[in-house]
């Protein structure tokens, strides 16, 4: 049962200052006694049994909660989480839509018997349904197309975070989690596929950094050099603080703690700095007036942290006033792809520097002469042999 549900010791006096000890058992109140050592005891007895058989009463609350039942206490705490600035708003709207599509058709089923054959139906049903929402971009579009690939596969995770968090409450049984995980993913082809972000021209990006300095944004201009000169994610560079930077015999490398692909590889990612970033690391080292390690090396002109969509505001609006085509600092990650892959770097060099496992979709898209590739990488065999 969920840890508020439980027992609490409480006091109350009478009508002569005597003060009584009480609690309460799934809406019971029961009387301990005079307040004191000996209710005390007895609360903690009564406290023991009933977290002895909360297991059991979770199994039986969970029989009864339907589908549409769990998914309205999921979207209150949510809510909740979102009102008290703990997640952003938009993970709220994004849990909704994941909540709307399971509701639609099995608001009446126990959430029990929830399982992958139903999440299988779901998803077919996804990969048929329009982009008209009410906030997306093709809220307009008299045509809109269907949903992608990427937006199917989220809904369907937003559907097992819901009863992850069901499973954390103890009001759905863990086994019902254990096979919605058994339902795969979407795979390329089987829903339409986004198009792919493509490369940002260099002399839009200089022109947008001049004007964003021409602003007085010095702190967004650095963070758009430092992605030019790393081809990093944008949030690996928003958050970057002083203790990140290593001085090595190779020169200055970065070392995230924190990276998207933490979970999948449970190792800190490295970042070699070049000649370029190396600088410009360097000057927001000693433009910072605090020694602080966890101080963070960009911020806004009101320093304040840099967060991935106020970097996106910012290039958006320096892009319009310097009459260049608007550009996302993702795109930034997609050129460094590019000039790794010319520059002659195997995929599994590009791959290591972005963070990405070999083979990975972004390094692959860009690598536009494979057979070059091949033929170069023919030659390294046999080399131990030839020396």
């Amino acid at each position: 049962m969920p840890k508020h549900n439980e027992p609490q010791y409480k006091t109350k006096a009478n009508a002569i200052g005597v003060r009584y000890a009480y609690t309460r058992v799934d809406g019971q109140q029961v009387a301990l006694g005079r307040a004191g050592e000996a209710a005390w005891e007895k609360y903690l007895t009564i406290l023991e049994e009933w977290r002895a058989h909360a297991a059991e009463r979770a199994y039986h609350e969970g029989a009864r909660l339907t589908v549409g039942e769990l998914a309205e206490r999921y979207l209150d705490h949510e809510l909740e989480r979102a009102n008290e600035g703990l997640v952003h708003r938009t993970t709220y709207l994004a849990a909704r839509a994941a909540v709307e599509a399971l509701i639609e058709s099995h608001a009446a089923m126990p959430a029990a018997r929830f399982g992958p054959k139903a999440l299988g139906e779901i998803q077919r049903r996804l990969v048929h349904t329009l982009c008209k929402t009410r906030s997306g971009r093709h809220k307009a579009v008299a045509n809109p197309p269907t949903l992608s690939r990427t937006e199917v596969n989220r809904r369907v995770n937003g559907i097992r975070r819901l009863f992850r968090w069901g499973v954390s409450q103890e009001v759905v049984p863990s086994q019902t989690l254990l096979a919605l995980e058994a339902l795969p993913g979407l795979r390329a082809g089987e829903a339409r596929d986004s198009a792919p972000v493509m490369a940002v021209d260099p002399a839009v990006v200089r022109a947008t950094q001049e004007q964003l300095r021409k602003d007085g944004h010095e702190g967004l201009a650095s963070v758009i050099e430092l992605l030019r000169w790393t081809a990093c994610r944008p949030s690996e560079v928003c958050t970057i603080t002083a203790g990140d930077v290593y001085e090595t015999d190779e020169g200055l490398e970065l070392r995230l703690r924190y990276h998207k692909t933490k979970k999948h590889t449970g190792t800190e990612r490295v970042i070699p700095l070049n000649d370029r970033a190396a600088e410009i690391v360097q000057r927001a080292l000693l433009d910072g007036r605090s020694t602080d390690p966890n101080r963070l090396l960009f911020t806004t002109t009101t320093q304040k942290p840099i967060t991935s969509n106020g970097l996106y505001q910012a290039i958006r609006r320096a892009a319009r006033h310097a009459g260049v085509p608007h550009w996302t600092a993702y795109q930034l990650r997609h050129l460094g792809a590019t000039e790794m892959l010319d520059a002659g770097c195997s995929e599994a060099e590009a791959s290591a520097m972005m963070g990405h496992t070999p083979g990975s979709t972004v390094v692959r898209r860009y690598s536009k002469d494979r057979v070059r590739l091949a033929r170069r990488a023919s030659k390294g065999i046999g080399a131990r042999e030839a020396v």
